[in-house]
């Protein structure tokens, strides 16, 4: 971008000249940020599919969290398997042989479920890859559109972005500044503004989320102890009804 003879040059443009040149960079600049974020979407893209194949694998070890319950279900099942095939034997051999079988069966359905997992996983990474690729294209261009533009390489590489000039050109047009300095003092100015105000904003919206948690988890509380409340008055009413009783006997 910018060399030392852009920035020397700069310094020198009238508030006018520094308008003429923003407002010809700007749709120079909206046409690599078009690019841009066309190559950007396809890596969100990418992400999010990404992501999928983790919950894919999250699932294959939440499956192995229900060992325990698939177990005690196939014991079941086995104890009646067992019976039905007419084995003589004890009813705690019964119990031990349903057990080892449904576990030999859990750990199969749950292999048979990880190897699942990580073959959709595999596709889902590939599937993401993929997406990426296709950023690859509108990079390039974007890249190329830049070193072919006429008037951006005059502007420093920290300020190329639409954002940036819009603001500046604003900034320009209200007669807050006259020269390059001014212009990049009050346009710093300006982002940090927007930086305090998203600051106070997101601590604005943590306290809203606090005081929600707080309310909710009050709210539980109160719950609480209304049926603390009135387990108390069953069991007093229960106790006062076998004490009726008793002393009718």
């Amino acid at each position: 971008m910018a060399n030392k003879e852009h920035l020397k040059w700069l310094m020198n443009q009238s508030n006018e000249e520094l308008q003429s040149l923003l407002e010809k960079a700007l749709p120079e600049m909206k046409s690599v940020d078009s690019l841009r974020e066309k190559a950007e979407s396809y890596r969100q893209n990418a992400q999010k599919v990404l992501q999928q194949s983790g919950q894919w694998r999250t699932r294959d070890w939440i499956s192995i969290k229900l060992f325990l319950p698939l177990v005690i279900i196939f014991t079941f099942i086995m104890v009646g398997v067992v019976e039905s095939i007419g084995i003589r034997t004890s009813f705690e051999n019964t119990i031990l042989i349903s057990i080892g079988l449904a576990i030999l069966l859990c750990i199969l359905v749950c292999r048979l479920l990880i190897k699942f997992g990580e073959s959709q996983a595999k596709g889902i990474e590939k599937q993401s890859h993929a997406e990426s690729l296709k950023a690859v294209p509108f990079d390039n261009e974007a890249r190329k559109k830049l070193e072919n533009t006429i008037y951006l390489p005059a502007i420093p590489e920290g300020y190329c972005y639409t954002l940036a000039l819009e603001s500046m050109l604003e900034i320009l047009k209200r007669g807050r500044a006259n020269t390059w300095q001014e212009l990049a003092d009050r346009y710093e100015e300006q982002i940090h503004r927007w930086r305090m105000e998203e600051n106070s904003r997101k601590k604005l919206e943590e306290q809203i989320r606090q005081s929600e948690i707080a309310e909710e988890t009050l709210q539980q509380m109160r719950k609480a102890a209304n049926w603390a409340v009135i387990g108390a008055i069953g069991s007093w009413t229960a106790a006062a009804g076998v004490w009726r009783i008793n002393s009718k006997l």
